[in-house]
């Protein structure tokens, strides 16, 4: 009946989409809470995150269902207009608070095409690109270069460029955060990593790797297939949670590389202690298609959920300063060198969504089959 749809069709649309983010190593892109960033459901992502709100959702579609097909029409617009309300009302609620004054901010973006990036020839010109375009902004506390920016391993520039950078810094007392490759030449692993220079050296270790792009799942099985086919056999190794967080402009900084930023469980393993989030990205791979519009509107949705401003950098767009309501304060357009500027507040606390993560929406989804599932039994 009415009720049973109700329950079922959000339930088992939210679990379907949850099981996506985690079978095969996960990839929740585009899921449907996303879709209400800029819609009347937006304040619910702060408590309920984005599965949550991917219920509520689909609680709405069945009601506008039953009420365009005249089914318990007057208690379909009553419980729609309790949700739709029930978004405006929240929109009103500070989940957390600032932290400490405001800090200016430049975002780099270098672009770089993807062809010329990793060309030998071209390092000296990019480095000296980046350089410039940072020294161009003296009165930012914090400047934030996309993944890989620097497009050589860590210990290659370790005792040249990023000296030359850290005495620059500390001119114009400035931090910087950057992506960077590493090889731990001890255990010869693979890092996709960000650094943070500041007057001291903090790393972070990308998580969530992007499977074929950033390593081979199962390589163990068909290793030696590879070596038939002269396939290299280096994979990326994935960082450990609970990283210690780097430092920049005075505050931790919650850190992702890429794609990780679709993972609200990555996101919020920094979080409380976070002060703001970056996400440093290489968009270039996505060419012209619509997914760089997309992982922007993804990273503002974890804007929203933990409270928290986003700094986005990428190589070739879409560069952007969120605020933590899940807002653009200013962001670049596509394919062209840019310098985004503006300002974000620290903030601390920790919203519902931080504290609970995805468990409440999980469990209510599964309580709602088990419902109609008995209730089914005993008809």
């Amino acid at each position: 009946g009415w009720g049973g749809v109700l329950l079922v069709l959000p339930s088992g649309w939210v679990l379907a989409e949850w099981l996506r983010g985690w079978v095969f190593t996960g990839f929740p892109w585009l899921n449907t809470g996303a879709s209400q960033i800029d819609g009347p459901l937006a304040a619910y992502l702060p408590i309920v995150g984005e599965y949550g709100v991917a219920w509520l959702l689909c609680v709405c579609a069945v009601l506008l269902a039953a009420i365009v097909g005249n089914r318990r029409r007057v208690i379909s617009l009553v419980l729609l207009a309790v949700v739709i309300a029930g978004g405006y009302l929240l929109e009103r609620i500070e989940w957390t608070t600032a932290r400490g004054d405001a800090i200016r901010v430049s975002l780099v973006q270098g672009n770089i095409a993807q062809a010329d990036k990793w060309a030998p020839e071209n390092l000296e010109s990019t480095l000296r690109l980046y350089a410039d375009l940072t020294a161009a902004q003296p009165d930012s506390e914090l400047v934030v270069w996309p993944e890989t920016a620097i497009p050589a391993f860590y210990h290659q520039v370790e005792d040249s460029y990023i000296p030359y950078l850290e005495e620059q810094l500390a001119e114009s007392g400035m931090s910087l955060l950057t992506g960077v490759p590493v090889l731990d030449r001890e255990t010869w692993t693979y890092y996709n990593s960000v650094i943070a220079l500041n007057g001291s050296r903090g790393f972070y270790n990308k998580q969530h790797l992007v499977a074929f792009g950033e390593y081979l799942p199962l390589r163990w099985l068909i290793g030696d297939t590879l070596d038939a086919l002269a396939v290299p056999n280096a994979d990326f190794t994935p960082g450990k949670a609970g990283q210690t967080l780097v430092q920049a402009a005075g505050y931790p900084v919650g850190s992702s590389i890429c794609f990780e930023v679709a993972f609200a469980r990555v996101i919020n393993d920094s979080l409380p202690k976070a002060a703001f989030l970056v996400n440093v990205s290489n968009d270039g791979w996505f060419g012209r298609s619509l997914a760089p519009f997309q992982h922007l509107e993804i990273a503002r949705v974890r804007a929203k959920e933990t409270g928290r401003a986003l700094l986005r950098a990428t190589n070739t767009g879409i560069t952007a300063i969120i605020d933590h309501d899940g807002t653009i304060q200013s962001r670049s357009q596509q394919f062209e060198q840019a310098v985004v500027t503006g300002s974000i507040v620290p903030r601390q606390g920790a919203t519902p969504y931080v504290r609970f993560g995805d468990w409440p929406a999980v469990l209510v989804a599964v309580f709602c089959l088990l419902l109609v599932r008995v209730g089914f039994r005993k008809s």
